[in-house]
């Protein structure tokens, strides 16, 4: 455990909005670590859970972030950041020290717009993206991949690696987004081709758990293979990630494809077949649902 930080509750303290399965992971990662989590939510069940877990409920948006010197969003979009942001800064009292962690997984113009509005009103913002499924952001390894004012994020760097084993400065604000975007296209492909690699081999008569030892013992290893190779095997579709959340990722990726001007056939393909799988009822699954794309039936394990 780091102990470099002050106990100080007013620096030892942080808030969070946004209490899904990635929000309640960080807010489980911090409180193991000391850290006085002050947590808000409109869904009450995630905010009871929260508070079950340890963590401080707040009923409101403003009550949340006081005493706080930090805040982290955990938000389903960024219009839903944009929201949270403009009531939060409609509601605070200026001059008031604040830094915005915004973790949320959205369209990086709207980060960069989102830094401007917070510098303006002289709280600062940085777009805090997290490369890692919430089990790995609980257990510390997942990344982060920051945007923003730089001084801000060195001085918030001692913060910041609390949160995650490495975490990476990648340029002003809106270039975290940016490679969060990057990180799941390439993330995400390796699921469909993993789940691809299944089929075929099913389909010739392959054992699948001996098919996933040799696939991860050879030059085709992936991270992937490690995370999601037994829940496609075993049909576990708890979410760790969900799969509607990434066809949303998708559609960003290619919106930013379309505005740079360039061609990724393999990122529409993909596109086609996440919206076939949340068509069919498999959106809350976990993302490495994307193996029933291949099944001939779908199967109804949720363990």
């Amino acid at each position: 455990m780091k102990t470099d930080l002050t106990t100080d509750l007013s620096v030892r303290q942080i808030s969070l909005i946004g209490l899904g399965l990635l929000g309640s992971a960080v807010a489980r990662r911090l409180m193991s670590l000391g850290w006085r989590v002050v947590g808000y939510d409109l869904n009450r069940e995630s905010l009871n859970k929260f508070g079950a877990d340890g963590g401080q409920v707040a009923e409101s948006l403003i009550e949340c972030v006081e005493g706080s010197q930090y805040c982290i969003f955990c938000l389903p979009d960024e219009k839903v950041s944009r929201e949270v942001l403009a009531e939060l800064l409609s509601r605070l009292e200026a001059p008031r020290e604040l830094t915005i962690f915004d973790m949320t997984t959205g369209d990086p113009d709207v980060m960069k717009e989102n830094f401007a509005i917070c510098a303006a009103q002289g709280v600062s913002y940085l777009d805090t993206c997290v490369a890692g499924s919430s089990v790995e952001a609980e257990q510390g390894e997942a990344i982060l991949m920051v945007g923003g004012d730089v001084a801000t994020f060195e001085s918030c760097r001692e913060v910041l690696d609390f949160m995650s084993r490495q975490v990476f400065y990648v340029g002003l604000a809106g270039d975290g987004a940016r490679m969060k975007l990057v990180t799941n296209l390439v993330l995400g492909l390796e699921r469909l081709v993993l789940a691809e690699g299944f089929h075929l081999a099913k389909s010739v008569g392959l054992n699948l758990n001996k098919t996933l030892e040799i696939l991860k013992a050879g030059p085709a290893r992936s991270h992937v293979m490690t995370t999601k190779g037994e829940k496609m095997i075993e049909a576990d579709w708890v979410p760790q990630a969900r799969l509607g959340q990434h066809w949303k990722d998708v559609n960003l990726i290619l919106s930013q494809s379309d505005r740079s001007g360039i061609d990724l056939p393999l990122s529409k393909l993909h596109a086609e077949i996440l919206e076939q799988c949340h068509k069919k009822g498999w959106g809350e699954f976990d993302n490495s649902a994307v193996y029933l794309a291949y099944s001939a039936e779908k199967s109804e394990s949720t363990r």
